[in-house]
């Protein structure tokens, strides 16, 4: 058990270190017994202070996690960047402002060499690079032109915006990830032969 017990946990202490001694082990448990008794947990404790405790263990929990896991994290919001950048280089050059008078124009601030260039990084937590080479960013621009983001949020029936928020974020990793890719087409030709077979 927590100690103390979390109706005697006053606010500002848990923000300011209380957490902080709580192990993955312990946060998970503690947000496993919020989520599975918290109608009751809101009768004993203010219901905003239950919400504050959750947040914090959240907050810790995905803190724990990053210090273990951080160096096999991908960026998928790189492939954000790239098909933002082309939507930005298609919309100026239908305006006719793709190049300004001075520097170097859209077009080829939008090619595959410059967004890469620009999409690499340095983790200075852990000190790794995260490079992003050219041919990454060709091969993201042709799997989102095979495979649009609609045609995927249909395939997964997302229809409300949560869910098509959660599909957002699931195309963006597939889209990043080679294997995940292919492993999408293939399941999705399987599946769509099936269908044909059964028409």
């Amino acid at each position: 058990m927590l100690s103390p017990p979390m109706k005697d946990w006053p606010v500002k202490e848990y923000r300011y270190g209380l957490m902080e001694s709580v192990g993955q082990e312990e946060v998970e448990a503690l947000l496993d017994h919020i989520r599975r008794n918290g109608h009751d947990l809101k009768g004993k404790i203010d219901a905003r202070k239950l919400e504050a405790i959750e947040g914090r263990a959240i907050e810790r929990s995905t803190k724990l996690w990053l210090a273990e896991n951080r160096s096999r994290l991908v960026p998928v919001s790189d492939v954000y960047q790239v098909w933002t950048w082309r939507a930005l280089v298609r919309e100026a050059n239908v305006r006719d402002k793709g190049r300004p008078a001075k520097g170097r124009s859209l077009a080829e601030q939008g090619n595959a060499l410059s967004i890469a260039r620009r999409l690499t990084k340095l983790d200075k937590q852990i000190g790794r690079e995260m490079k992003v080479t050219d041919y990454e960013v060709r091969q993201w621009r042709e799997r989102m032109e095979k495979l649009p983001f609609e045609q995927f949020a249909a395939d997964r029936g997302a229809a409300d915006e949560e869910s098509r928020a959660v599909a957002l974020i699931d195309y963006w990793t597939m889209i990043h990830n080679t294997a995940a890719y292919k492993k999408y087409l293939v399941h999705n030709q399987a599946t769509s032969w099936e269908m044909d077979r059964c028409s």
